[in-house]
């Protein structure tokens, strides 16, 4: 291997040993969130029904939102459930203030909104009334958790990535060959 091959290898691996330093990934903060198990139970006309159960994830920032599309009470039709929750994880006695606003319409019917708090309880079992029309009603069987959910922060101003593509290559007599090619990612303002 000639004087200009081994400069080109030599160099690749400096690169490949500087890299983890330069390129550092974004800072990640670890932020208590609570995770919300709901299951949907319904009564009709005498009879109870439980749906599949839905996990939810309330960040302190935004709550946690889902829908859920129910065949009830008419099992031809479905109705639609809108849930949102709030509420922050709470260390003393392990009880988080959670607050369940809800959107739940029928069809053929206008939605109703109902808004609830609740304290619940780490790990035990909840059920919030959201839904109460003559004999139907729908419940909310609630369990939660509190959790610990790793959050990337995003740069601010001179950490701004930036990303080079490098591709060694040799030169010989019958043309360019490329070696090897990558990418090497770092920020602005910091070397690579």
């Amino acid at each position: 291997m000639n004087r200009a091959g081994r400069s080109a290898v030599f160099s690749t691996l400096v690169l490949w040993l500087l890299l983890p330093a330069a390129a550092a990934p974004y800072p990640v903060r670890m932020e208590p969130a609570l995770r919300l198990e709901v299951q949907p139970v319904v009564a009709s006309g005498g009879e109870t029904r439980s749906f599949e159960s839905r996990v939810v994830e309330i960040q302190a920032n935004g709550g946690g939102s889902i829908r859920l599309e129910l065949a009830w009470p008419d099992p031809e039709r479905a109705s639609r459930v809108d849930l949102h929750f709030t509420g922050t994880p709470s260390n003393e006695g392990q009880v988080h203030a959670v607050r369940v606003q809800s959107s739940v319409t029928l069809p053929g019917d206008d939605p109703v909104v109902v808004d609830r708090e609740a304290a619940l309880d780490e790990g035990s079992l909840r059920l919030v009334e959201i839904y109460a029309q003559g004999d139907r009603h729908l419940t909310l069987a609630l369990r939660v958790e509190s959790i610990l959910r790793p959050v990337v922060l995003q740069p601010s101003g001179k950490e701004l990535p930036v990303e080079f593509r490098l591709t060694v290559s040799r030169v010989m007599e019958q043309g360019v060959v490329a070696l090897e090619s990558d990418t090497l990612q770092t920020f602005i303002g910091r070397p690579v």
